[in-house]
């Protein structure tokens, strides 16, 4: 918590030619991020005690189990969900475990005011595209693992729903179960103009990823390195149509920042990053 102790600052006991009424109101009603604006512009706004929670980052552990770290880099934990304030205000990252509870994050954010996160890690996750409007704003790095994201209508989100919802991403990792674009006119159509890097890596069997779509997608980000890889023995049937796609590519011209499993050393060695 961040505590101003300042008693001669309050707004009833500073003197304006400002009608100190509209002070009070625009005191009273300032969202999170205002009210921390508003306490550097003018002395009216200052509180005794700053009205939020407000924490770094966020480690999600075993069962209720939290750990968090302050604006100090101070780590500290919550033992229980009942624990863990329900005026929260992440300024950094959340980062779920391989053992954190499956429906943690939607815990954590009823209890969270303000998320100015630039990474999240889901694992093991399930949350809505409406949970993810508001984790991803501003959101840089997204490693999803085990995890789905569901609509309105408690369908898997599209892959171009999913960018929609991230409009500053840098870095993604995806990891089975993986999503798809609805359609190959929708990856052509979708611009990710802030992606540098894209991995995705295939761990279940029967993922049913829609390959010549996501083809459609690379073709127009050249610039972005993509990974494609498999983990254990999961079937990968990927490897002939990526590596035909490479070849055309490669014959036209364009060489391609694209490694994928079963990938010719030859293919492999052209794929030179771009930044």
């Amino acid at each position: 918590m961040i505590y101003y102790t300042l008693p001669h600052l309050l707004v009833n006991e500073c003197k304006s030619d400002f009608p100190i009424d509209v002070f009070k109101h625009m005191k009273a009603n300032a969202t999170p991020k205002m009210t921390f604006k508003l306490m550097f512009y003018s002395k009216y706004f200052l509180h005794r005690e700053f009205p939020y929670t407000v924490v770094k980052q966020i480690q999600p552990f075993l069962n209720e189990l939290c750990y968090y770290q302050n604006l100090n880099g101070e780590n500290d934990d919550w033992n229980s969900f009942a624990d863990i304030p329900s005026n929260l205000w992440i300024t950094n990252s959340i980062e779920t475990q391989t053992n954190s509870n499956r429906n943690v994050i939607s815990t954590l954010l009823t209890k969270t005011v303000v998320c100015d996160i630039n990474k999240l890690e889901l694992y093991n996750q399930t949350i809505t595209v409406k949970e993810l409007k508001f984790l991803g704003h501003v959101l840089k790095e997204f490693d999803m693992r085990l995890s789905r994201i569901f609509n309105e209508n408690d369908e898997t989100l599209s892959l171009e729903d999913i960018f929609d919802c991230l409009p500053h991403i840098e870095q993604m990792h995806l990891q089975s179960p993986l999503p798809s674009f609805s359609t190959i006119t929708a990856a052509k159509e979708i611009n990710c103009s802030t992606l540098r890097s894209m991995n995705l890596i295939f761990s279940l069997q029967n993922d049913n990823f829609d390959i010549k779509s996501f083809i459609e997608f690379i073709k127009k980000h050249q610039k972005i390195e993509f990974l494609i890889n498999r983990i254990g023995k999961t079937v990968f049937p990927y490897t002939d149509v990526l590596q035909k796609f490479v070849d055309e590519m490669s014959g036209s011209g364009t060489e391609l920042n694209l490694t994928f499993y079963g990938q010719r050393k030859k293919s492999k060695a052209s794929a030179i990053p771009h930044y």
